[in-house]
């Protein structure tokens, strides 16, 4: 979990990207935890900006209904237009499993 501190813990990863014409710096910091695994919440100046997880997708029910791909998802009450970004934060984590085998 990231610190108060400013600090970035070893497991957090570091993103920046651009949002509503702005560059933005923050961490994704794992969760810890039962059913947390391939969770991340993003930090911005030590404020909460969402989770991003992970989904194995489903192919639904009733011929379908309520079906949703495998990917990336970004959830944010604050930033819901920030889920367009999910892949981006995705592929930082991906980038940093991949470095750290």
């Amino acid at each position: 979990m990231h610190n108060k501190n400013n600090f970035a813990d070893m497991n957090d990863i570091r993103v920046v990207f651009d949002f509503k014409g702005k560059e933005y710096k923050g961490i994704l910091s794992p969760l810890s935890g039962a059913g947390t695994l391939g969770n991340y919440h993003l930090m911005v100046d030590n404020y909460y900006w969402g989770t991003l997880s992970y989904s194995q997708g489903s192919e639904g029910f009733n011929g379908g209904v309520h079906a949703f791909p495998a990917g990336w998802v970004f959830d944010s009450p604050s930033h819901p237009e920030l889920n367009e970004l999910a892949d981006h934060f995705g592929y930082a984590v991906t980038a940093w499993v991949g470095s750290r085998k």
